[in-house]
Protein backbone atom coordinates (compact mmCIF):
# COMPACT_ATOMS: atom_id res chain seq x y z
CA UNK A 1 0.00 0.00 0.00
CA UNK A 2 1.28 3.11 -0.70
CA UNK A 3 0.27 5.65 1.22
CA UNK A 4 2.01 9.62 1.14
CA UNK A 5 0.98 10.96 4.74
CA UNK A 6 1.84 8.70 7.86
CA UNK A 7 0.43 9.92 11.14
CA UNK A 8 0.89 8.77 14.21
CA UNK A 9 -1.57 9.34 17.46
CA UNK A 10 -5.13 8.49 17.03
CA UNK A 11 -5.81 11.41 19.48
CA UNK A 12 -7.44 14.50 17.88
CA UNK A 13 -4.74 16.20 16.71
CA UNK A 14 -4.18 13.14 14.46
CA UNK A 15 -7.82 12.28 13.65
CA UNK A 16 -8.53 15.91 12.59
CA UNK A 17 -5.55 15.88 10.40
CA UNK A 18 -6.71 12.77 8.71
CA UNK A 19 -9.91 14.05 8.42
CA UNK A 20 -8.56 17.65 6.69
CA UNK A 21 -6.17 15.69 4.50
CA UNK A 22 -9.14 13.58 3.30
CA UNK A 23 -11.31 16.63 2.57
CA UNK A 24 -8.23 17.81 -0.20
CA UNK A 25 -8.05 14.58 -1.34
CA UNK A 26 -4.45 13.33 0.90
CA UNK A 27 -4.52 9.78 1.70
CA UNK A 28 -3.09 9.04 4.99
CA UNK A 29 -2.81 5.99 7.35
CA UNK A 30 -3.15 6.54 11.30
CA UNK A 31 -1.22 4.64 14.13
CA UNK A 32 -2.18 4.53 17.24
CA UNK A 33 -0.64 1.89 19.93
CA UNK A 34 -4.18 1.68 21.82
CA UNK A 35 -6.11 -0.61 21.08
CA UNK A 36 -9.30 1.30 22.54
CA UNK A 37 -10.27 5.02 23.08
CA UNK A 38 -9.24 6.49 26.34
CA UNK A 39 -12.09 7.12 28.78
CA UNK A 40 -10.57 9.84 30.69
CA UNK A 41 -10.74 13.31 28.81
CA UNK A 42 -7.98 15.06 28.57
CA UNK A 43 -9.51 18.45 27.57
CA UNK A 44 -12.64 20.24 29.24
CA UNK A 45 -13.54 22.45 25.74
CA UNK A 46 -12.75 22.81 21.79
CA UNK A 47 -11.30 26.16 21.32
CA UNK A 48 -13.00 28.70 18.89
CA UNK A 49 -10.85 28.22 16.12
CA UNK A 50 -11.03 24.30 16.33
CA UNK A 51 -14.96 24.66 15.97
CA UNK A 52 -14.49 27.05 12.57
CA UNK A 53 -11.93 23.96 11.38
CA UNK A 54 -14.79 21.69 12.25
CA UNK A 55 -17.71 23.10 11.06
CA UNK A 56 -15.76 23.58 7.59
CA UNK A 57 -15.64 19.60 7.58
CA UNK A 58 -19.53 19.85 8.53
CA UNK A 59 -18.87 18.71 12.10
CA UNK A 60 -21.27 20.47 13.64
CA UNK A 61 -22.14 21.31 17.98
CA UNK A 62 -24.92 18.57 17.01
CA UNK A 63 -22.01 16.32 16.52
CA UNK A 64 -20.39 16.72 19.76
CA UNK A 65 -21.10 15.18 22.44
CA UNK A 66 -21.08 16.46 25.87
CA UNK A 67 -19.15 14.85 29.07
CA UNK A 68 -19.95 15.48 32.67
CA UNK A 69 -17.32 14.41 35.48
CA UNK A 70 -18.04 12.58 38.17
CA UNK A 71 -18.01 15.24 41.11
CA UNK A 72 -15.02 12.10 42.89
CA UNK A 73 -13.18 13.17 39.47
CA UNK A 74 -13.40 16.89 39.40
CA UNK A 75 -12.53 17.28 43.48
CA UNK A 76 -9.01 16.10 42.71
CA UNK A 77 -7.90 18.05 39.64
CA UNK A 78 -5.94 21.04 40.33
CA UNK A 79 -5.43 24.00 38.16
CA UNK A 80 -2.68 26.74 37.84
Amino acid sequence: MNVPVLIVGGGPVGTLSALLLANYGVRSIVFERRENINLHPKSRSVSRRTMEILRGLGITDEHLVPISLPPSWTQVLVYS
